[in-house]
């Protein structure tokens, strides 16, 4: 049809657009606009369509280097850097749709699988000043506890009001006497009250380590964002998203207390997505040993 077109307008004849679109089986309109419209009728070739510019597409190829070169970015983090000191003036939604199509570009950081073996290893995380609101309004400013054993996923969870020391010394010999017994290595997931630092380094602290020595284990400390804390933080976030749920359903301290009481006993008759087992069943073999 384009040949037929270029040779009316080499010879000045206008097109009759209903009779090519009969003969070549394409509506009238297409023939014309498509077509004939966007023919140069001096040069007589197609002109070249006039590409929308979109604001994203200055920033394509620093936000495809970002996911090649930076492993496990986020789309909102890129969205910041951009906003904050490339000008990006578009939207999040933008910056995430293009992330998504491009999400085989992104770099995944290495991880290295560690098999958990049985009595070796237990973890611990604290949550530090959540707040809940009771049915008169009054806030509750609590703070959580979690103990986890690695092989079994079996933990101890527990609510204070106070967070120092002492009460995390007390929580972990709580956790230990719920557990029946005492695993080879503690780990502690970044906490303050463990933690001490000389100069850049970080260690445990003397008072954890001498209960450490008391009762038979040995404290480490963990590197952040380590991929092997995963499930303890996992199950530090699904104990905050229940008690959230209790938000304006409850009336007094006791009432959380026994709110994550109750926590401890059903998450051990449900199924891990680690060993896809019941966790109070594994914990009995790993109690045994």
């Amino acid at each position: 049809m384009i040949q037929v077109i270029k040779e009316m307008i080499r010879l000045n004849i206008k097109p009759n657009f209903a009779a090519l679109g009969r003969v070549y089986n394409c509506d009238y309109r297409t023939a014309k606009t498509r077509y004939y419209e966007e023919l140069d009728k001096e040069k007589g070739i197609i002109k070249e369509k006039k590409k929308r510019k979109y604001i994203i597409d200055d920033y394509k190829d620093l936000i495809i280097n970002k996911l090649e070169t930076i492993p496990g970015i986020t789309a909102y983090s890129i969205y910041y850097f951009l906003k904050n000191e490339k000008n990006y003036k578009g939207s999040y939604e933008t910056i995430k749709n293009f992330v998504s199509k491009n999400k085989d570009k992104r770099k995944q950081p290495a991880t290295i699988r560690v098999e958990p073996i049985i009595g070796k290893v237990a973890q611990v995380d604290w949550k530090e000043d959540f707040k809940l609101v009771n049915k008169q309004g009054e806030i509750f400013t609590i703070n959580l506890f979690l103990m986890r054993l690695h092989y079994s996923k079996k933990f101890y969870a527990k609510l204070t009001m106070d967070k120092k020391r002492d009460e995390v010394k007390s929580c972990i010999i709580e956790a230990l006497e719920y557990f029946g017994g005492t695993p080879r290595e503690i780990w502690f997931d970044n906490m303050a009250t463990v933690m001490l630092k000389v100069g850049k380094n970080k260690t445990v602290h003397n008072e954890i380590k001498q209960l450490a020595n008391d009762i038979g284990f040995i404290p480490v400390l963990c590197r952040a964002k380590r991929p092997q804390t995963k499930g303890t933080v996992e199950n530090m976030a699904k104990l905050c998203n229940r008690l959230l749920s209790y938000n304006n359903e409850f009336e007094t301290l006791e009432d959380l207390i026994n709110i994550v009481t109750k926590f401890n006993k059903e998450c051990g008759k449900e199924k891990s997505q680690a060993h896809n087992k019941i966790v109070d069943e594994i914990f009995k073999e790993e109690k045994n040993i």
